[in-house]
């Protein structure tokens, strides 16, 4: 918690790292939380009917993806005005949305695989963080389809 009451003087700053997946009423949030925060009022404000449809069109392929330009182009305005009216926000983004880090890591949301990273054999992960799991088999069940480890996604 910042309290600047305790450092009247210190210069502050706010650091928000975009995923450029956040819900709208999230933007909405960090501006207004953001010039509380700084004591600035600005003559504007967005509210979520504002902002445009985040979706990409249905039957979209991953290998494809490369998010919704309409959004990208809204937020990337947004994130200008609003940086404009309070200078000690910093908004950072990346410029990927988590689906293109998931496709560009080639991570399918299992947490028990590993990612290949290269080897055309991936093994198990026969331990997690400092611990070894009881036993380590080559196959592991979801629901009622048995998988194997050296299938890629």
């Amino acid at each position: 918690m910042i309290d600047k009451r305790l450092h009247p003087h210190a210069e502050h700053r706010l650091l928000f790292t975009d995923t450029l997946f956040e819900d709208a009423d999230a933007y909405r949030f960090l501006i207004e939380g953001a010039s509380a925060f700084f004591e600035r009022s600005i003559n504007w404000s967005v509210r979520a009917d504002d902002f445009p449809d985040y979706r990409v069109p249905e039957g979209t392929l991953v290998e494809e993806y490369r998010g919704n330009p309409e959004w990208r182009a809204f937020l990337a305005d947004l994130r200008a005005r609003t940086m404009d009216a309070l200078p000690g926000l910093i908004w950072l983004v990346e410029g990927r949305d988590p689906i293109e880090v998931f496709r560009d890591r080639r991570f399918i949301g299992n947490m028990w695989r590993r990612p290949l990273l290269g080897s055309a054999e991936a093994s198990p992960p026969c331990g997690l963080a400092s611990g070894k799991l009881p036993s380590c088999r080559r196959t592991f069940r979801t629901s009622r389809r048995v998988h194997r480890w050296h299938r890629r996604a």
